[in-house]
């Protein structure tokens, strides 16, 4: 399934509500969605260049906000 990055604050702000996780992998459940994944830009870029924790110093500065990766029908 394809899946979307959003801002999980953003996505809070237009709901008009903050969710706990359960309550929001609730919530995508009855859209047939799924919560994948619960990271940061931060995060990704040390995934992405396989950085240990003592080389984060090195790295730009990377947003700490954190992101919901949500799975969705491809159809």
């Amino acid at each position: 399934m394809p899946t979307v990055s959003v801002g999980r604050d953003r996505l809070f702000a237009a709901l008009r509500r903050t969710y706990t996780r359960e309550e929001f992998e609730d919530l995508c459940f009855s859209f047939g969605i799924e919560l994948d994944d619960v990271t940061s830009e931060k995060e990704i870029i040390k995934k992405e260049r396989h950085l240990e924790e003592e080389e984060e110093a090195e790295e730009p500065v990377a947003s700490k906000e954190v992101i919901y990766k949500i799975e969705v029908p491809a159809n």
